[in-house]
């Protein structure tokens, strides 16, 4: 039999989130929790029908999971999922967690769930987050100087499951690089060139040059 063992990856990032689209604030993210945690491996989950997403318009799943595959190709130590984009109905972080631990390469792995720090500090309005909370720790990159007050009014059984990574933030958001596209600014080193070339190409949030 092959000894597989040396596939396993003790610690994961794990990487969720619409990417609509997928620019260098998560890459940043993503990379600087991978060198501050000593993670083996990060891996993106591009979101396929978010349920906090009701109501908005977001491009076809497909064309966002492309984005995430040009944005990290060149990234050895970053890999992506197509898991939520293959699933039916809405997709919730806590199946997206336990679907993962059943693959064979990372079920005996330590979750690391990067996001936001409003975001963790809302996990009380996810779907099961007591099961979330038992399956990974949350990572945050906050700036030194932000204000935690709403962190630290949060229950300790969560905020010992949020590891603050204190670094410098890119201000990017999808949210303002849609509203610039849209108003004719100037988005290109918002995201790797792969990813600008491909909005141009196909389009993207109303695209007109």
């Amino acid at each position: 039999m092959i000894n597989n063992f040396k596939n396993f990856i003790k610690k994961l990032g794990i990487m969720g989130g619409t990417f609509d689209p997928i620019h260098l604030g998560h890459l940043f993210a993503a990379d600087t929790a991978y060198h501050n945690l000593q993670l083996d491996e990060v891996l993106f989950v591009p979101s396929g029908n978010p349920p906090h997403k009701s109501g908005h318009v977001v491009v076809d799943a497909e064309l966002r999971l492309e984005m995430v595959y040009l944005a990290t190709k060149d990234v050895p130590y970053f890999t992506v999922s197509d898991i939520e984009v293959k699933k039916e109905g809405k997709s919730y972080t806590v199946d997206t967690l336990r679907a993962i631990k059943k693959m064979p390469k990372y079920v005996a792995s330590q979750l690391f769930f990067i996001t936001g720090l409003d975001a963790a500090c809302g996990i009380a309005t996810w779907r099961e987050p007591e099961q979330i909370l038992s399956m990974c720790n949350f990572v945050s990159i906050t700036r030194a100087h932000t204000s935690l007050k709403k962190f630290n009014s949060l229950p300790k059984k969560l905020r010992e499951k949020v590891i603050l990574l204190k670094e410098p933030e890119l201000e990017i958001s999808s949210t303002d690089i849609k509203y610039r596209i849209q108003n004719h600014k100037s988005v290109r080193f918002m995201f790797p060139t792969e990813v600008f070339d491909f909005i141009v190409s196909h389009r993207l949030y109303d695209w007109k040059g």
